[in-house]
């Protein structure tokens, strides 16, 4: 009984020897890890930003209602119109009525010079209306913006968390395959040297396999986020 109890002491000697290194150096290289991801997030969200077409789409919506908002709200304001113009023959074109008076029907230069100003009144009701209408559709372009904007961020964070979850994931099957390889070499020995029975040995050689299997599963998980 006390040999037993040797034995299973050891045993955990050996497991906590092979995996003391990585507990040792985790700490600060999870620091340092935590600091890139968050940069390559920030990275990834912008990326999706600047690339999405529909968030695109929605700026321009929101460019074309904005003019619309304005078009309405200038059609409140006076409007003065002029034109001129300016007439020049090739000769004036006279006749001589009573008393021998001579009197011109087409002058040699004509000018003409006509100005107009309006002012929407009648019209009020109905502009007001219009501005409103436009005023509407300007927010609702804003708040599909923003809503499109929310959402592609989600995606990307979504996508750069499943991407970063199968890579965890892969390395952490990677460092199971290599202790129960390890382990199981060390249940191979001490069942040569009769320190354990066979049921030990082959335990550790079926975790080893389902290690593995799970290795592999990782590695298609982690190509399909990829």
């Amino acid at each position: 009984m006390k040999l037993n109890n040797l034995i299973k002491a050891f045993y955990v000697f050996i497991f906590f020897c092979l995996i003391s290194e990585n507990l040792l150096i985790l700490p600060g290289y999870a620091a340092d890890k935590e600091k890139a991801e968050n940069l390559s997030l920030s990275q990834a969200v912008e990326i999706a930003l600047e690339a999405n077409l529909a968030l695109k789409k929605s700026k321009d919506e929101i460019d074309a209602a904005q003019a619309i908002k304005n078009i309405s709200r200038a059609n409140f304001l006076p409007t003065f119109n002029a034109t001129y113009t300016y007439k020049r023959r090739d000769e004036e074109i006279s006749a001589i009525v009573a008393l021998r008076t001579r009197s011109v029907l087409t002058p040699l230069e004509e000018y003409s010079w006509v100005a107009s100003f309006t002012q929407p009144i009648f019209r009020r009701f109905s502009l007001i209306n219009q501005y409103k209408v436009a005023s509407f559709g300007l927010d609702i372009a804003k708040i599909s913006e923003k809503a499109t904007r929310l959402e592609v961020i989600f995606r990307a964070k979504e996508a750069f968390f499943t991407l970063l979850k199968a890579e965890k994931l892969y390395s952490v099957s990677q460092d199971a395959v290599k202790l129960l390889s390890a382990l199981s070499e060390v249940a191979k020995n001490f069942y040569q040297v009769g320190m354990t029975p066979l049921n030990d040995w082959l335990k550790a050689q079926v975790e080893l396999a389902n290690a593995k299997q799970d290795l592999i599963v990782a590695k298609n998980n982690l190509a399909i986020a990829k």
